[in-house]
């Protein structure tokens, strides 16, 4: 099992640092290692393994399905008290968790005896995808690489803008009002600004005893108990949200990720006991089918009919 998290517009953050002074850059690196420090910790009491750092995140592997979802709702409630502290980097962190095979490629250039690997494969691509979203990354790549040529940076915002909002107007109200979302978009893309899990990955956390239907900020969830980093009940949202169309890949079910911390017993409803996917297929189906249902219209001066 695999988990990759990922700090959004890190590049773009740098750069407009860089560009005020070089104090506030130390602190923003400052701040970003403490929390790197904290995350390694969780990491440990969670018992995943560390195996490299990408760029502007990590990517961390392990065994157990359920010590790797109780580590990425620990990392989530983890971003904004650091924020809070001040770490630069608010424009949210996006993870992805996924089950399959990492491969290591022995590099040449090692010292001695001593052997350098770097991972590849399916698995890791396939991590990298759900993490970023493709199209997005490469806007922001653009929008850096010219700022960091010496165009103003307004008019860079400015020359993008039709192209990110376009992305916006499709955010419902609903995803607006939550600090951490994903939804895939009308090209099937996937927008991740929270946290997603493969089919794969769902399929092997194996039964549960109790299942419950629960609403968090107007969506509908399944939810499922597992063990936090301290051994405590913690309840965690799930849902489907399509098949996401990605680069280089097949077509992929995408499963959105929530945390149920706050939920009451008295918010959520059990489910007959039966399979976590078939709960989250029926629950998806559910949804689709609210969806496309056509709205009657009510003319002036008829009675609604009943619901």
């Amino acid at each position: 099992f695999g988990l990759v998290y990922d700090l959004t517009d890190f590049s773009a953050t740098i750069s407009r640092l860089g560009r005020r002074e070089r104090g506030a850059l130390d602190q923003a690196f400052r701040l970003a290692a403490q929390f790197q420090r904290h995350i390694d910790r969780l990491a440990v009491a969670l018992g995943q393994r560390f195996e490299k750092y990408l760029g502007d995140g990590a990517f961390y592997s392990s065994r157990q399905p359920h010590q790797m979802l109780a580590m990425a709702i620990g990392l989530q409630r983890l971003y904004p008290e650091f924020v809070s502290r001040g770490l630069p980097f608010d424009s949210g962190m996006r993870l992805a968790l996924n089950y399959g095979e990492y491969r290591l490629l022995p590099l040449d250039g090692a010292r001695g005896d001593e052997q350098r690997f770097e991972f590849f494969g399916h698995g890791l691509v396939e991590l990298s995808r759900l993490s970023t979203g493709k199209k997005t990354q490469q806007l922001e790549a653009f929008k850096t690489l010219l700022v960091s040529n010496g165009y103003p940076e307004a008019a860079v915002n400015k020359f993008f803008a039709p192209m990110l909002r376009k992305d916006a107007e499709l955010v419902s109200k609903v995803d607006e009002r939550r600090p951490f979302y994903a939804y895939i978009n009308q090209t099937n893309t996937l927008i991740n600004e929270g946290i997603v899990v493969t089919e794969a990955f769902l399929d092997r956390l194996g039964d549960f005893r109790r299942l419950a239907y629960g609403r968090l900020e107007g969506r509908g969830f399944v939810a499922i108990e597992i063990a936090d980093w301290n051994g405590a009940p913690l309840l965690v949202g799930l849902r489907k949200l399509g098949m996401a169309s990605f680069k280089g890949l097949e077509p992929t079910p995408v499963f959105e990720v929530v945390d149920g911390g706050g939920w009451q017993p008295s918010d959520l409803r059990p489910i007959p006991r039966q399979p976590l996917l078939s709960s989250l297929e029926r629950l998806f189906t559910r949804n689709m089918t609210a969806a496309t249902r056509p709205r009657e219209t009510v003319t002036a001066g008829a009675q609604p009919a009943s619901p």
